[in-house]
């Protein structure tokens, strides 16, 4: 009997034991779905990428990833055209379909976009972000999850939260 009780004991302890690191795989896959392959991609991995168009077509690659200081997630990248004098293209991570097998960053939106793209220069990285996202037609990550009523509204000339290129 005192065997039997060992056992159970050691079964149940296990069992208690690999729960937690089995839930915490579980909420790391279902957060990565959720938030789309860019979202678990480093800023590493996505510099180097190549770009194409809706069609297949290639656009140029990823010079840059820009990652906020304080968070440290990419907001948006640079893309280096192949065939054009401008060298960097700012385009939100929204814009863009991410596939890790091909090694390649789809542009969601009309390769058109790209021409007249925002430039930083000197507004706030909040202003910038809002014009980025304006211009492609995309809603911000954390808007997407959110119910938003009305038009958004552009944040105001303040100090926020700084990009950092990587």
């Amino acid at each position: 009997m005192k065997k039997l009780a060992m056992t159970i004991v050691s079964a149940l302890t296990m069992l208690a034991l690999a729960s937690p690191i089995y839930a915490a795989g579980e909420q790391k896959e279902k957060k990565e779905w959720q938030n789309g392959a860019a979202q678990s991609m480093s800023a590493e991995e996505m510099q180097g990428m190549q770009v194409v168009s809706q069609e297949g077509e290639k656009i140029g690659e990823i010079s840059k990833a820009h990652a906020g200081q304080q968070s440290g997630n990419v907001q948006f990248v640079t893309i280096s055209k192949s065939d054009a004098d401008r060298e960097n293209i700012a385009v939100p991570l929204e814009a863009l379909q991410f596939d890790r097998e091909s090694g390649h960053a789809k542009l969601k939106v009309a390769e058109s976009k790209l021409d007249n793209a925002p430039q930083q220069a000197d507004k706030s990285t909040q202003v910038f972000l809002f014009e980025l996202e304006e211009h492609y037609g995309v809603a911000p990550g954390w808007q997407e999850e959110a119910e938003v009523i009305g038009p958004p509204v552009p944040p105001t000339e303040v100090p926020g939260e700084q990009i950092q290129s990587q």
